[in-house]
């Protein structure tokens, strides 16, 4: 069979033709010359959201979906390789113009492969501005980084509202120097422990939603000093005095106004259960009335993957309060595993 002829056919059936093929294929098929990068270019093709993942050894480029069973789809994957086993790949090499770089091209289970010597920033960042003149993103950027790999400047990375740090030990120092890069990102998602003393001036504060996997003490310390709007904390320890302080000044109008959901999952192996008069010291507190508020809150699954089931906020361990100025309601859940502090709206 004879190959067929794309270039022959006319602009829109071209175009038409790669708005049903798969991004990576038409990544592929663009490096191929200048004119099926030209016709990649015209098609616009309209992508979901880009995410970005930095890992020590590989780099990838890939998109979330938010319907179907594979939420994240793999475009690109950049990965190191020792350079002897690396074969040449001229064609992409003169198409970017780049430095003296060894890679090759090929795919692998749906996905482009690029294997390089290093990963180095000019290469990323000019993979990364192909892709943008490939592709018309029409969502801000997800980032994803290893603790490792976050001293890399990545500023090359536009428009970044997502980030999610992965591996094992943070530090504070880190962390504010990565905020410092980023810093208009609107979720904010640490699965590792945090390692370092937090102050009033630490840029995790202004961040709006925080979910951290790890939480331990720096969980009690960010969420007495959040400004946010969000924050959800896996295996903190938790001071019963301290959450009875945030309360009080969230009645008071004093602090925590921007504060709409707080979400704090205690280890099960270290559950000692909670102090409820403690937390509920020194303030008036009402119980579930259906004339006020409904009975079950749903979280916000989008922000932290939290359980699709709604929470029953009724019951023992439930009061609500109610701010001073306005008359605003939150209601505060203190169970054996669990500390929940949801404002209505």
């Amino acid at each position: 069979m004879s190959p067929l002829k794309f270039m022959s056919f006319p602009s829109l059936v071209q175009e038409n033709v790669l708005k049903h093929m798969e991004f990576a294929e038409v990544f592929m098929m663009s490096l191929c010359s200048k004119r099926t990068k030209n016709c990649a270019v015209r098609a616009r093709i309209e992508i979901p959201q880009v995410y970005f993942t930095v890992k020590e050894t590989e780099q990838k480029i890939g998109i979330r979906r938010e319907e179907g069973k594979e939420k994240t789809k793999t475009i690109i994957r950049v990965l190191e390789y020792p350079e002897e086993r690396i074969k040449s790949a001229d064609k992409f090499l003169r198409f970017f113009s780049f430095f003296s770089v060894c890679a090759a091209i090929k795919p692998y289970k749906g996905a482009c492969v690029i294997k390089i010597k290093q990963t180095e920033e000019t290469f990323m960042a000019g993979l990364y501005h192909y892709f943008k003149a490939l592709f018309r993103l029409t969502e801000p950027s997800y980032l994803v980084m290893n603790v490792n790999r976050l001293s890399e400047r990545m500023l090359f990375v536009e428009d970044v509202n997502k980030a999610h740090i992965t591996g094992q030990t943070l530090e504070v120092k880190d962390l504010d120097l990565f905020l410092t890069k980023n810093p208009n990102l609107e979720i904010l998602k640490i699965e590792s422990s945090i390692n370092g003393e937090l102050d009033n001036i630490s840029r995790i504060l202004s961040v709006e939603n925080v979910h951290l996997s790890n939480a331990g003490h720096f969980g009690m310390r960010l969420l007495s000093k959040f400004t946010g709007r969000n924050i959800s904390l896996f295996e903190p320890v938790l001071v019963e005095t301290e959450l009875n302080a945030i309360i009080k000044k969230w009645m008071n109008g004093e602090e925590f106004q921007n504060l709409e959901t707080v979400f704090a999952q205690i280890k099960t192996s270290l559950v000692r259960g909670m102090n409820l008069d403690q937390i509920f010291d020194g303030f008036a507190v009402e119980r579930f009335n259906p004339a006020n508020r409904p009975q079950d809150f749903q979280f916000d699954k989008k922000l932290f993957g939290h359980s699709s089931q709604p929470y029953s906020f009724c019951g023992l361990g439930c009061y609500d309060v109610i701010r001073k100025n306005d008359g605003k309601r939150a209601s505060v859940l203190a169970v054996h595993t669990h500390f929940m502090f949801v404002v209505w709206n």
